[in-house]
């Protein structure tokens, strides 16, 4: 019974670290202008899923707070809910993206 249990949970982990491993490349994420709780910005989305990413203007001139040639994925995390994937930029410029269980 131990041993069944034990498998139970190794399962769920690896089952948690394939799902945070699908996070998207960065060639995939598609940016349009936009804005979300009052702040104008760029939408971020991927075509294959439900992902999820907003970064505002990094100034008033509009300029852009994340430069997608330069994006690579830095961490990911999975929460009970939700599976969070974050990029940084050759500027610092940073984007989360969210997936929602």
């Amino acid at each position: 019974m131990r041993k069944i249990g034990i498998a139970a949970l190794l399962g769920l982990f690896m089952v948690g670290n394939a799902f945070a491993a699908t996070c998207p490349e960065t060639k995939s994420l598609k940016e349009v202008a936009g804005s979300e709780d009052g702040l104008d910005g760029y939408v971020y989305s991927v075509a294959s899923g439900n992902w999820k990413g907003f970064a505002p203007n990094a100034d008033d001139k509009g300029t852009k707070e994340v430069d997608l040639a330069t994006l690579k994925l830095s961490d990911s995390k999975t929460t009970e809910t939700s599976v969070i994937c974050r990029y940084t930029d050759a500027k610092g410029g940073g984007l989360s993206l969210s997936q929602k269980k």
